[in-house]
């Protein structure tokens, strides 16, 4: 039998969405991967272009109707909907710890400034620490 150390097992989850094109929480192919898990950091990388200008922040929910917050939102400016491809648009923290989230499904609420029309398609890593 192994003893618990306190040490802390780390996971990532690297997926697509298309988001921003409205404000909504759009559900991503991602859920809450254990008890007890924290959300570490979320980053976010352009895919492909936008064909629209203006920017958005992003926050990171769970929940089937992606309701509860699990990450505070970024600022407004956050993602520049026209950037290039490859963009890397940055990171920002997640939340505390939800023992009682385990297998929830998870979205990424997107609330715009300007006219972003099309929104855009991101890579995003989520990291976490369970």
């Amino acid at each position: 039998m192994r003893k618990h150390t306190g040490e802390k097992t780390v996971i990532q989850n690297i997926l697509t969405a298309a988001i921003g094109a409205t404000d909504q929480t759009t559900l991503i192919d991602a859920v809450v991967p254990g008890p007890n898990a924290t959300l570490v950091q979320a980053s976010y990388t352009t895919k492909t272009v936008g064909a629209t200008t203006g920017t958005f922040s992003v926050q990171v929910m769970r929940g089937e109707a992606g309701t509860t917050a699990i990450s505070a939102p970024t600022a407004t400016t956050f993602i520049d909907a026209d950037a290039a491809v490859g963009t890397v648009h940055g990171q920002h923290d997640g939340g505390p710890t939800d023992g009682a989230a385990e297998g929830q499904h998870l979205g990424i609420k997107t609330v715009k400034a300007g006219t972003v029309s099309t929104g855009v398609i991101f890579i995003i890593t989520l990291t976490w620490a369970l």
